[in-house]
């Protein structure tokens, strides 16, 4: 309470009154429900009750997605306030993705604006890292049950080998 909200330059500000972007909240947003950027869900405790879906399938192939795309860490560039606003940033050191490295493996998530390139980092990204983990997993568990089912045969082998010995040692001294 005694919160004002104020608009500035088509900036609105909630307790903040020098907002810096399309809506500056000084304090905690609180939401019962989905965040949202472009109609894209983001955060929050959104709906995902199965009986409210329909054409549901599984989720493959982002392993060979997810490690084509580089994270880095950069600060950005000075004077980016000086393009009128378009481009949101924070300064300091970030990490992030570049847009023309996404472009290449998920061009979906690559938007344009003002002659720009921005990345979606939404829920199907989030989604995509938690496939590529399943199938990672996997593929290991895959590889380790045969790395497993080799080494029993070599053990079964490696016994073969101690009798054969045995004998041949026995054999060696006379029988004894």
């Amino acid at each position: 309470m005694g919160q004002r909200k104020k608009q500035y330059n088509g900036k609105v500000g909630i307790g903040d009154t020098t907002p810096d972007y399309g809506l500056d909240v000084v304090n905690d947003i609180n939401s019962d429900d989905c965040f949202r950027e472009a109609g894209v869900q983001v955060a929050g405790t959104c709906a995902s009750d199965i009986r409210l879906k329909k054409n549901i399938k599984a989720l493959n192939g982002s392993l060979g997605k997810i490690t084509q795309l580089k994270p880095v860490e950069f600060e950005w560039k000075e004077g980016i306030e000086e393009l009128g606003g378009t481009i949101r940033y924070v300064p300091g050191r970030q990490v992030g993705l570049v847009a023309q490295d996404v472009e290449k493996v998920l061009p979906h998530l690559v938007k344009e604006k003002n002659g720009y390139k921005s990345v979606e980092y939404n829920l199907e990204m989030q989604m995509m890292l938690i496939n590529a983990i399943q199938e990672l997993k996997a593929e290991k568990d895959a590889e380790i049950g045969k790395l497993k089912g080799e080494n029993e045969n070599l053990r079964a082998d490696m016994v073969l080998l101690k009798a054969e010995v045995q004998k041949l040692k026995i054999q060696a001294n006379g029988g004894q």
